[in-house]
């Protein structure tokens, strides 16, 4: 029996005609991820919509302007019925863009497998495979393929566990056969880390480890147990280390007038203070595109992509960010300086990735602040909540502010929508001491916890 009795492509076809027609070009793929852009850098809200090719081609741009390919497919159920599917062809806009051209070479391959007779999820899988076991079923293969099936890992996240592996892992693990790997060369990779102090690291690692022949057990590259189950007997516990921060106003404003004179680059000075203004995530803020600022509007944001950031519930939405006035006129400024025309507002020629290596700002706060110990990039996060508690502000609004709604989608999805006002208050109260205490006027608060302790 072939195929078509059981899996069938969906099409989009023109009324009246006997085949499925291309809809889609490269330049009007552009033009619509152009316009979406626009209109999201304008500050208008747009809404997700759906822009058939043809023959179950589909590209979709999301709520902030981004652009996906999806393939949309048909399996004949065993009553007969049938159930759409839909498949994942990557990103259409983006450092790591699949043009059209691939999207539809990649629809090509599904409905070759249909016709072979072959569900597409299975016949990727089966590819996969069979790739691993060209690679000679190495633990280096089965990495790689672990780190291909995470498709939805930042690009800061796969850099940051690709340099673990290829400095810790894969020197002593690589080239050995997935079947052949126990639990005690395990153990010699992750001893070699906690060796140098990293006990933390060496956990994390053992669970990666783990995670990848997890996978190879499943592709069957690997029978028993997971060999790394067990590994980090003999690590300790790790010693949970609190991120350094200045906790008044006094070393803060003087934290920020050490930026400013320093030797930091003035790509670096700014992503201080974006980082310092908005208490957002450090990774996030180095990363951040011009595409996603709106600095014309008379209350300035900047709106996160949730893929980007590190709560990735698909029942959030995009995380919207006061700025204040003076950095967004800061950040006119510098997009105008910038001759490279790049999509990052902190480009880098010397990144594989082309934006500003975190190790940057981490750097510059140790060695040329002077603050080790002291405080670190993310301390202004650390910061921000107990100085933003002890005030009296409103919990909601200061965990909304920092993305870390807890609740359900509905609640999650409530907070959206009335914690904004709430946090304008919040954020402008933040902006305004830290002018003041970089200025030299510091004014105590005299409400909260640590006031009334005092008292």
């Amino acid at each position: 029996m072939g195929m078509e009795s059981q899996l069938d492509v969906g099409t989009t076809q023109k009324a009246g005609a006997g085949r499925s027609t291309q809809r889609l070009t490269a330049a009007g793929v552009a033009a619509l991820l152009a316009k979406a852009g626009a209109e999201c850098a304008a500050g208008k809200a747009i809404k997700q919509t759906k822009h058939a090719d043809g023959g179950g081609l589909v590209l979709l741009i999301d709520t902030a302007g981004r652009g996906y390919w999806r393939a949309r497919y048909r399996v004949r159920r065993p009553d007969g019925s049938l159930a759409e599917r839909m498949a994942g062809l990557g990103a259409a806009s983006g450092p790591k863009a699949v043009s059209l051209k691939d999207a539809r070479t990649q629809l090509a391959a599904i409905k070759d497998d249909l016709g072979a007779g072959r569900d597409p999820v299975q016949a990727r899988h089966v590819r996969k495979h069979e790739q691993a076991v060209v690679n000679d079923g190495t633990f280096a293969a089965a990495y790689r393929s672990w780190r291909d099936n995470n498709t939805d890992w930042s690009e800061s996240h796969s850099n940051a566990i690709k340099v673990l592996f290829e400095n810790d892992v894969l020197p002593v693990l690589g080239r050995l056969p997935v079947a052949s790997i126990k639990t005690p060369v395990i153990v010699t990779a992750l001893t070699g880390i906690k060796a140098r102090g990293s006990v933390a690291t060496a956990h994390r690692v053992r669970r990666m480890i783990g995670a990848v022949l997890d996978l190879a057990i499943h592709d069957g590259l690997l029978e028993g147990d997971n060999p790394a189950a067990n590994a980090g007997l003999r690590l300790g516990k790790p010693v949970k280390k609190r991120q350094k921060a200045l906790l008044d106003f006094k070393e803060l404003g003087a934290a920020l007038r050490a930026v400013e004179s320093s030797r930091m680059t003035p790509a670096a000075r700014i992503a201080n203070e974006l980082l310092a203004t908005t208490v957002q995530r450090a990774s996030n803020v180095i990363r951040a595109q011009w595409i996603d600022f709106d600095l014309t509007s008379d209350t300035p944001s900047w709106t996160i992509p949730r893929p980007e950031l590190k709560e990735k519930d698909e029942d959030r939405a995009i995380h919207r960010v006061p700025l204040p006035v003076e950095l967004a006129e800061r950040l006119r400024r510098w997009k105008l300086y910038d001759e490279t025309k790049s999509p990052y507002v902190f480009p880098s020629s010397d990144t594989a990735d082309g934006v500003m290596n975190e190790a940057v700002l981490r750097h510059g706060y140790r060695r040329g602040l002077g603050l080790a110990g002291k405080m670190s990039p993310h301390g202004w996060r650390a910061a921000f909540s107990s100085i933003a508690h002890d005030a009296g502000h409103p919990p909601d609004a200061i965990r909304a502010q920092m993305d870390h709604q807890k609740g359900d989608a509905t609640k999650v999805a409530y907070d959206r929508g009335t914690r904004w006002e709430q946090r304008l208050v919040v954020m402008r109260w933040w902006w305004d001491e830290l002018r003041k205490a970089r200025d030299g006027e510091v004014i105590e608060f005299s409400k909260g916890r640590r006031a009334r302790k005092a008292a």
